[in-house]
């Protein structure tokens, strides 16, 4: 096992097939450079799975309505104090940002990435667990949630997938018209 710091990691250029992070990223102080890294250790054509905060329900309602406004937080700490000190399960976390989904594409929009997918991921507390000296919802109002596909909607984190570019592996997907498709006259025999 090797403790690192995940913008300067210890490893070689295209070490690794996978790039697995969940619940860490949000937690550095320059995300930018994070991600770098852990697409410079990615070999081409290796999957990164990156799991970020997401600005959900629990941003707004939990961390920003109840702690911050009901409790007074926001106008005592601020907003960066507030979402740090309501972020983890037990709370006071150093640091902790919470990113909106156009957030997240700026952060990938300029790496050599491909096949990016970005979904949001489980209800989170209260519904897949219970929060720190709570308790969670009845089993069959989660159910309903996850049945009607709110997690897409109200999820508390992001999943974000996808590849490093390999420039060394050359596609070319020819284009062809409805025409060809139809009639096959694209097809060499």
């Amino acid at each position: 096992m090797v403790v690192a710091d995940a913008e300067n990691l210890p490893f070689d250029d295209n070490y690794f097939d996978l790039v697995y992070s969940f619940g860490v990223l949000h937690h550095t102080p320059n995300i930018d450079k994070a991600v770098a890294e852990a697409l410079r250790v990615l070999k081409p054509g290796g999957k990164f799975i990156i799991m970020l905060y997401a600005r959900g329900w629990k941003h707004y309602f939990k961390r920003l309505f109840i702690s911050g406004i009901l409790r007074g937080q926001l106008f005592k700490y601020g907003y960066k104090k507030t979402v740090n000190k309501n972020t983890e399960v037990k709370g006071n976390s150093p640091l902790s940002y919470i990113y909106k989904k156009k957030e997240i594409k700026k952060i990938f929009k300029d790496v050599d990435t491909e096949n990016v997918s970005i979904k949001r991921y489980r209800l989170g507390e209260f519904f897949d667990y219970a929060p720190y000296n709570t308790s969670m919802l009845p089993g069959f109002i989660t159910k309903l949630f996850y049945f009607f596909g709110l997690e897409s909607i109200l999820g508390e984190s992001y999943i974000i997938k996808g590849f490093k570019i390999d420039k060394n592996y050359k596609t070319s997907t020819p284009k062809f018209s409805i025409w060809q498709i139809i009639t096959n006259s694209h097809l060499k025999f």
